[in-house]
């Protein structure tokens, strides 16, 4: 009997063996490729990512400007307007009511400068910040600079702030500006052009005031008979006293019921943003000294409350500010945002100190709230759109974002939208700060 093989059966076997090897060891080096690129793409999305929610926190508070603090009972609010980058240029063309400065290259290297009012933990005011974000060498880089107010080690004041590194090998860093487009949702009065009322809550520190017309109310109600805290005998304000006026929103078809029941109930969804609008132009038909409102001294504001009359917790009263003259613009708007389901009515409070401002009057016109959630947004693909006409930046309200890092030669990319709604027009009058 023939035992083991013959030479060319081994040579064959040989050959064979060495084929699977070759095939396996491609396919082990493959694999491996595979894998390593995987890895390098998911360690570059993963960078990405991080970078671009530290924009996206950061850029999202783009123009905040204003605060509160807390008085006697009544609340005094402050706006700041240096947040604003030069609205009061003598030349009309050289007005720029915007928070912002961006310069984009056109290659997705764009740098930005911003500024904002930072708060304490308690809300009121810290600072006023200038923040940039600039990408050098492919090396994203952020400069903070405190203008005004309490600087830190990490925004200290001064024309040469440290630089931070936040992100490494990023190849694209653009930033396109993009102005709200059309497809608001009207949500309050429910059919355009019905008109709205106003109702007065008095008790307690709330006082009477008359409402013209009190029902059904209209496009156009004015309110007078302000309450006041002035000593007129001692000729000072009176602080010890803090009477104050509230006045809710409602429909025309409010007609039956206290200010609780007759008060238009919102139902405000989270992460989605609202517009209040509204105009206050200046009272000619009646003895008006609202000229005499000071903004830094006495109180006008809107802000949500419960049909309790209750204040929703943690979100504070929207400063707003009367016209003072016939000649004064009469445009208001409040944007809003809130992080849960917030179910509340809207109300006006005024709180006065200034001598002679009961004999004053408020005029609320075209009251309106819309939801933007469905709204579009603009954006050019020139460099220069939105950029270089300053007249354009004021209505910039979203970025479009598009941030890319190179990890090993893999990339990983983003874009994402980040809402800048504190960006705009700066208020007219401004209060001092």
């Amino acid at each position: 009997m023939k035992k083991g093989f013959t030479l060319i059966e081994l040579m064959v076997y040989v050959a064979l063996l060495g084929v699977i090897i070759i095939i396996a060891g491609r396919v082990y080096s493959d694999s491996t490729k595979f894998r390593l690129r995987t890895q390098n793409m998911l360690k570059a999305t993963e960078e990405a990512n991080k970078a671009a929610a530290l924009i996206q926190e950061d850029l999202s508070s783009m123009g905040a400007k204003s605060w509160k603090v807390l008085g006697a009972g009544i609340d005094s609010f402050y706006v700041e307007t240096s947040v604003y980058f030069d609205p009061d240029n003598v030349t009309e063309a050289n007005k720029d009511s915007s928070s912002y400065v961006l310069t984009r290259s056109g290659d997705g290297k764009d740098s930005i400068i911003f500024r904002r009012v930072e708060y304490h933990a308690n809300g009121s005011f810290s600072s006023v910040q200038q923040i940039a974000w600039f990408l050098r060498d492919n090396t994203l880089w952020r400069t903070c600079q405190t203008l005004d107010g309490n600087a830190t080690t990490a925004c200290p004041k001064g024309n040469n702030p440290p630089r931070v590194i936040m992100a490494e090998n990023v190849e694209t860093f653009s930033l396109t500006p993009g102005a709200p487009g059309t497809g608001p949702d009207t949500l309050f009065p429910s059919t355009p052009g019905d008109g709205f009322r106003l109702i007065k809550r008095f008790g307690g520190n709330f006082v009477n005031a008359i409402i013209d017309p009190e029902e059904p109310g209209g496009s156009s109600v004015t309110i007078s008979g302000l309450a006041h805290n002035y000593d007129y005998v001692a000729d000072a304000p009176d602080s010890s006293n803090n009477v104050a006026n509230e006045i809710y929103v409602g429909t025309k078809t409010s007609n039956a019921g206290d200010w609780g029941s007759l008060c238009f109930e919102f139902t405000f969804k989270p992460k989605t943003p609202y517009l209040i609008k509204m105009n206050i132009p200046f009272v000619t038909s009646k003895t008006n000294n609202i000229k005499m409102f000071r903004p830094n001294h006495d109180h006008m504001a809107i802000g949500l409350r419960k049909k309790t009359g209750v204040p929703i917790a943690s979100i504070p009263d929207y400063v707003l500010y009367p016209s003072f003259s016939s000649t004064s613009k009469p445009e208001r708007s409040v944007e809003m945002m809130f992080a849960d389901t917030t179910k509340a009515c809207l109300a006006f409070t005024f709180a006065l100190y200034s001598p002679l401002l009961a004999n004053s009057a408020i005029q609320i016109d075209d009251f309106t709230v819309l939801e933007l959630s469905n709204r579009s947004y603009q954006f050019g693909t020139n460099p220069s759109d939105n950029v270089t006409v300053l007249a354009q930046k004021k209505n910039v309200k979203a970025f479009k974002l598009q941030l890319k890092v190179i990890n090993r030669g893999e990339s990983g990319e983003v874009e994402s939208l980040i809402p800048v709604l504190n960006n705009g027009e700066k208020a007219n009058p401004t209060p001092a700060s």
